[in-house]
């Protein structure tokens, strides 16, 4: 796994320092220029690559402050091996995510979705909320409960979805309580929505 997932390091691949060398640690002088070892588990981002088995790092940290050698051309880089990285996979997410929010018409904010899942929460049976993320192909249901879950920015640990920030949603369904949910949106104020049935459609995007 760790082979392939070296493979797909390329440029603009957002990674993090996991060895040197393929080593965790050396006995090279700390107080050396050399000591390349204590860059692990910084973060970076590939600007370049050489053909082969290195890409050119430029780390988000000032490296002269670790007191390592770097003099490329640009700074706080440094060539290394494609298997002492691992991808940022947090940070990758991040990059997909505003992509493709780049792509769409936002229609929420934190502020509305913030009080419509807290209505939720009062009102509604959470195994009626069906939630569409943008980076996922399917819908989830069966949410937990959400009391002391929902901050400002999104929803905290829950099944079966985990913590999720609110631009990651496209849309939620929520399905009966139909009147019971107009009523809360007209509370909030203006949330773009569609009735099929019994079902409330509600855009996080378009």
């Amino acid at each position: 796994m760790e082979y392939i997932d070296s493979m797909k390091i390329t440029k603009n691949t957002p990674v993090k320092l996991k060895t040197f060398l393929g080593k965790t640690s050396s006995k090279e002088d700390k107080n050396t220029t050399n000591d390349y070892w204590k860059l692990i588990g910084l973060n970076g981002i590939v600007v370049d690559e050489d053909g082969g088995g290195k890409v050119l790092v430029k780390f988000e940290k000032d490296l002269d402050n670790y007191n390592v050698a770097n003099h490329n051309s640009i700074k706080n880089t440094l060539w290394i091996n494609k298997y002492d990285l691992e991808i940022n996979k947090m940070e990758e997410f991040s990059i997909r995510l505003n992509k493709e929010i780049l792509k769409r018409t936002g229609l929420m904010n934190n502020k509305k979705w913030n009080r419509l899942f807290s209505n939720i929460d009062r009102e509604i049976d959470c195994n009626n909320v069906f939630i569409k993320f943008l980076l996922m192909e399917n819908e989830i249901n069966n949410l937990s409960d959400l009391t002391g879950k929902i901050s400002k920015n999104g929803i905290g640990d829950i099944v079966p979805t985990g913590p999720f920030k609110y631009k990651e949603i496209e849309y939620i369904i929520i399905k009966n309580n139909a009147e019971k949910i107009i009523e809360i949106i007209k509370s909030i104020g203006k949330i773009e929505y569609e009735i099929v049935n019994t079902e409330i459609k509600i855009y996080g995007y378009r």
